[in-house]
Parts: structure tokens; sequence; C-alpha cells
């Protein structure tokens, strides 16, 4: 592949990844809007506050939270219980509900820088396209004109016709076929042999769920229990005593 060819294939593609991620972008931007004005209308109700966080975050696809101290799974079984214990420290709720705003605010930002870099490459890429055009020969650019102005045509139009097969292949949402795939399951377990490994599967994990409901908690589990609480100093002076 020539040098002129292969960027303007890098283009090509960067253009695309850069259109979708600015629509994901201006998602985003969006969705932390919303999520945001509403955490603010409950300023006054911080277990609200923070469940309206938490649930603005969990519900934006490819969310991550690397920080360690932010466990919403933890979280969301704290706020459960602060609903349940007036005495919850309110200095622990408004310190999430500070770390949640922050990270989102961190993930538009991040967006922004993506939408920066993604404009300096770009014209990054055009500069060096126009740079490896002016460096062609002389004797490139006297080519018989008759045959290639009909080879470009017809370049142009095959390189139209697959940007638009990618840009639909990237962006068209794919069918999922429900009954063919449920009909690819049961052929794959109607065999003897699978269905016998499906049910002993399947009497395994109800089994574990019966024996797991059944289970009483003992001293060892209340003592563990204390420790933890304890050690995540969530009970107020009078409570620990």
């Amino acid at each position: 592949m020539s040098s002129a060819a292969f960027s303007e294939t890098l283009q090509f593609v960067t253009n695309v990844k850069l259109q979708e991620l600015e629509k994901r972008r201006q998602a985003f931007s969006q969705h932390a809007s919303r999520v945001l004005i509403d955490a603010q209308k409950h300023d006054n109700d911080l277990i609200e506050k923070v469940t309206t966080l938490v649930q603005g975050i969990t519900s934006w696809s490819g969310f991550r939270i690397s920080n360690g101290n932010l466990n919403l799974d933890n979280i969301q079984r704290w706020l459960h219980q602060a609903t349940l214990d007036p005495g919850f420290p309110r200095s622990l709720l408004e310190s999430w509900a500070q770390k949640l705003t922050d990270r989102i605010n961190q993930e538009n930002t991040q967006y922004d820088y993506a939408k920066l870099f993604g404009n300096l490459l770009t014209d990054w890429l055009t500069v060096s396209s126009q740079s490896i055009g002016t460096t062609n020969t002389q004797a490139d650019q006297n080519m018989a004109t008759g045959n290639q102005d009909d080879s470009e045509k017809l370049n142009s139009t095959d390189t139209m016709e697959q940007k638009k097969q990618l840009e639909s292949i990237i962006f068209r949402e794919r069918e999922i076929d429900v009954h063919g795939l449920e009909a690819y399951l049961e052929d794959l377990f109607s065999d003897k042999d699978a269905q016998e490994a499906l049910i002993a599967l399947r009497v395994r994990l109800a089994t574990f769920g019966d024996t797991l409901r059944r289970t009483t908690i003992n001293e060892y589990d209340m003592e563990w229990c204390i420790k933890s609480l304890l050690a995540a100093d969530l009970l107020s002076d009078a409570k620990q005593t």
C-alpha cells in the first residue's frame, strides 16, 4: 500500500471512530447533566442524593470506578442500612456524594480531552496527507490522463461503497435471531449425556440456593460483622461503647 493510500485509509478509520466518540461524548454530557441536576434536588436528603448518583453511574454502560474507596455494591448495601438507622454517619454520606459527583465530572472531562486529542490527530493526518501529496515526483503527475481518470473514477466509486459498507457494520445494531439461538441451544442439549449434565447442574444450583437461604447466623458470623463495622468506622462513639 502506498503512503498516500495508507494515510487516506487511516484518516477514514480515524474519522469514523471520532464520529462515534463524539456521539458518545454528547450523550454522556446530557446524561451527566441530568444526574447531577437530579442529585442537587436532594441536597437535604443525602441518602436519596447518593442513591441518585449511584443509579446515574450504574445506568451508563461502560462507566468504571477505579477508586478502591468507591465500591458501588457496598455503597448500595450501606444505603439500605442508612434508611433503617437514623444514627448513620452523615459525614460518610457527604463523602460518598462528593466522591461520586467528582467521578462523574472526571468522566465528562475525559471525554472532552478525548475530543481534543481527536481534533489534534485529525489535523496531523490532514497535514501529513498534504505533505505526501506535495512530495510526489513530477513524473508521476505527468502520467497519461486518459486511463488514469477512468481508474480514479472506478477507485472513487469502490471507495465510497466500501466506506458505506464499513459504516453500516460499525454503526448498525446487529439483529439477534432469538428463535435460531434457542433452537441451537435445544439441539446442543438434545443428546442424552448433555441433558443429564444440564439437569445435574440445575440440581446443584438449586441445592446451593436452598442451603444458603436456610443457613443461620452464628456467633462467629456476628463477631466478624462487628469487627468489620468497627474497622470501617461507621458507628458513632456511643454505639461503639
